[in-house]
């Protein structure tokens, strides 16, 4: 056999090799573009088909994976990752939400005040705050969310405040949110989301006006939830 007959049988069982194993994976990014198939079932193929780890590169490996790391919480109610047409409708619902809001309340300071006998040194009894909640329809009602501190209600404008929150398993809170068509619900994002002084543990639901609070959050136990809000077209809470 001479030099060039070796060669081209070379090449044909590296072209048979490189067919075969094209065949053996589908087009990756037409399934992902495929809006029938869910995510999860995408998952799976594409777990079926790579049981470990390739070691050859280019065969889209990495790729799927960074995929499924960016979509796995950016999924519709049919578990499909968000279209660009929802995503543009609810980014709308958003800013018309924003719009709806005012800076123009008349906010006044009420301590503590920086004097010659208190320092930012020496601020007994003082610590941060995270988040602030305002009842739809009673100016009274207050709520404030702390870092490491639990959940706080003022009934009367925030002259008193009270907290009832010692017991949960987590303390820091993030965000909090009134349902505006039922006062009485109150949801709460756990965790200390700026120097996580207190782990995230999804969200907290109220259905009493923040007497008893129990975890509503199938899906999210272990994050830490810095924002909520409530979409008015489908009643959705997003977090």
């Amino acid at each position: 056999m001479n030099r060039s007959t070796f060669f081209v049988l070379i090449s044909c069982c590296i072209a048979q090799v490189a067919i075969a194993q094209s065949n053996t994976h589908p087009s990756w990014v037409d399934l992902t573009q495929n809006r029938a198939i869910t995510f999860e079932s995408l998952k799976q193929q594409h777990d079926s088909v790579w049981t470990v780890r390739p070691t050859e590169r280019g065969q889209g490996f990495k790729q799927m994976e960074r995929y499924f790391a960016l979509y796995n919480s950016r999924l519709n109610s049919q578990g499909i990752p968000y279209s660009g047409e929802e995503i543009i409708r609810q980014w709308e619902e958003v800013r018309g939400y924003s719009a709806q809001r005012s800076l123009s309340g008349n906010w006044q300071p009420l301590g503590p005040i920086l004097d010659a006998n208190t320092t930012r040194d020496h601020i007994e009894g003082v610590g941060r705050t995270s988040c602030t909640a305002f009842h739809p329809t009673d100016p009274n009602i207050l709520l404030c969310g702390t870092p490491a501190g639990g959940i706080w209600k003022s009934n009367d404008g925030g002259n008193w405040w009270t907290s009832n929150t010692d017991w949960l398993p987590t303390l820091g809170v993030s965000a909090l949110l009134f349902d505006p068509t039922n006062p009485q619900i109150i949801y709460a994002g756990t965790g200390d989301r700026d120097a996580s002084d207190s782990p995230g543990m999804g969200v907290l639901k109220s259905t009493d006006g923040g007497e008893t609070w129990e975890f509503m959050n199938a899906g999210i136990e272990s994050y830490f939830i810095n924002t909520l809000r409530y979409q008015n077209s489908t009643g959705w809470i997003w977090a």
